[in-house]
């Protein structure tokens, strides 16, 4: 029996006319396969956390058509958290091996169902063997809550988050880490973030046997770059000018050449809020 493993991602959103979520399959190491849809969000669990960002405008609209090159994007914002934070004292696990978030880290918000206030930091460290040197954690993060809403932090625990822009998603654990003594912290303004954060649409044009070419959804930050498995395409053979919309935006194809299609922007990207749930399944034939 040969096995499959299946990687599901979810775009969290909502635009101006309610919600908006995309969905990817990717089947590895045989086929990936993906579809835009958009429909109502649905309700997640109650206890369920999930990381949202928030959308800063882009650059103006050009009236003008302009060359896209393969691999080039289309669009770019940038992101900020829904809230930030930053510690007044740091945090060292009991384990000298284990991770650690220094004072003034910067924490950003994470979404609860059930109302809890949680922080997640940006970065954080851990020591390497014989405890000579102190290296960053990638992968994994640190996550505080102040469920008295305080402003001090009274439990911890680690999530995984992945690398580039920030994925913590969820059931809030249950069993979390006391804080002997509650760790205080400071509100910031979401403009100090100093992570620089993004998504955006990417045009790209590999060789396939249907003669599309597609507009990807790209997201990252922290010198990382990701894309959903999801893409909207359209024919290089026409007819043109044609619309394709991403993310709510409106973007017109009027022509193609060799190397790109000349492509205006009618519309820009218009969900306030973004954020990526991945799920994993296994198959089996």
């Amino acid at each position: 029996m040969r096995g499959g493993k299946v990687v599901s991602e979810r775009l969290l959103g909502r635009s101006c006319e309610g919600s908006l979520f995309v969905r990817g399959l990717k089947l590895l190491a045989a086929f990936a396969a993906a579809t835009i849809l958009s429909a109502q969000a649905t309700a997640e669990p109650k206890g369920y956390m999930s990381a949202r960002w928030t959308l800063i405008k882009g650059d103006s609209l050009s009236a003008e058509p302009r060359l896209v090159l393969d691999g080039e994007m289309v669009l770019r914002n940038k992101l900020l958290p829904t809230a930030l934070a930053a510690l007044k004292d740091g945090l060292q696990q009991g384990n000298p091996k284990s991770m650690s978030v220094a004072a003034g880290a910067q924490l950003y918000a994470v979404s609860s169902t059930a109302g809890d206030v949680i922080f997640c930091a940006f970065d954080t460290t851990g020591e390497s063997k014989g405890n000579l040197l102190v290296k960053a954690v990638k992968g994994t993060t640190i996550c505080f809550m102040d469920n008295d809403r305080n402003g001090r932090f009274e439990a911890y625990f680690k999530a995984a988050a992945g690398e580039g822009l920030p994925q913590v998603q969820g059931a809030v654990p249950k069993v979390k880490n006391r804080i002997p003594t509650d760790l205080a912290y400071d509100n910031l303004p979401v403009e100090q973030t100093k992570a620089d954060l993004w998504v955006g649409i990417k045009y790209e044009q590999y060789f396939n046997i249907y003669g599309n070419r597609m507009f990807m959804i790209a997201f990252g930050g922290r010198g990382k770059e990701q894309q959903l498995t999801d893409f909207a395409k359209f024919k290089s053979a026409g007819p043109f000018p044609t619309t394709v919309n991403v993310l709510g935006a409106k973007l017109t194809v009027v022509s193609v050449e060799t190397n790109g299609s000349r492509i205006r922007v009618d519309q820009p990207i218009s969900i306030p809020e973004f954020g990526v749930i991945t799920q994993t399944s296994y198959t089996f034939y």
